[in-house]
């Protein structure tokens, strides 16, 4: 059975903090030899809607899953496999809408950005974890090692690259007899997907990314007062 490498958390220019250009992004991932990216936007699917679209116009040889990365009240929640945005903040609100578009529900970066009893509670709901994320310190997330453990949850690995210069540093390897939607979806939802690390991205990249989304996030504030 033919083995594939996916990124699953990646950012573009269509998040607050994010530096990639779509185009960009499509090209770099094939030179990687990646086979299948998911776009998850701080809260928007535009960006994923965007590199569908423009996959099929350039040719590569990808497959684009459109998703979203939600800023919650227990912190941030992925949803894949979505094309409408999703308008709940609140946890067990977003859960409910995202189950109703029929999408995958994971935990990124347990233990980044949450309470622990929080990602306890996610845990327990999600559909995948994420144990391998490449801006997180060091690359492995141990805290999402042992909450899937504790809740036998599938894992996953993935990049969460904001510039192009970490996109598929962290990444997820599937036996996939073919390359669809849905074949992806059940190989991440069945546990049969394999996290892998190339190489952490720095302080100076997760640095970078922090320093772009407070300048914009200001310079938007002060747009809207004149």
């Amino acid at each position: 059975m033919p083995i594939c490498k996916g990124d699953f958390h990646i950012h573009t220019s269509y998040s607050h903090d994010g530096l990639i250009r779509v185009e960009q992004l499509l090209l770099r991932a094939e030179q990687l030899g990646l086979r299948i990216v998911a776009i998850t936007d701080h809260n928007t699917v535009r960006g994923g809607l965007e590199a569908a679209r423009a996959a099929q116009r350039m040719g590569v040889d990808l497959l684009v899953v459109t998703g979203v990365e939600v800023r919650t009240d227990y912190g941030d929640i992925l949803a894949l496999f979505v094309e409408e945005e999703v308008r709940a903040r609140r946890f067990r609100e977003v859960v409910r809408e995202v189950r109703s578009m029929d999408g995958l529900l994971a935990l990124p970066h347990p233990s980044r950005g949450r309470k622990r009893w929080q990602a306890e509670e996610a845990a327990k709901v999600v559909d995948v974890i994420e144990t391998v994320n490449a801006l997180t310190s060091g690359g492995f997330d141990k805290l999402g090692l042992r909450l899937a453990e504790k809740y036998g949850k599938p894992v996953m690995g993935v990049s969460d690259a904001h510039l192009l210069r970490c996109l598929g540093r962290g990444y997820t390897v599937l036996e996939l007899e073919r390359i669809s939607l849905e074949d992806v979806r059940a190989a991440l939802s069945e546990g049969r997907g394999k996290p892998r690390l190339s190489k952490p991205c720095g302080v100076l990249e997760h640095g970078i990314s922090a320093l772009v989304g407070g300048s914009r996030i200001v310079l938007r504030a002060l747009r809207a007062q004149f």
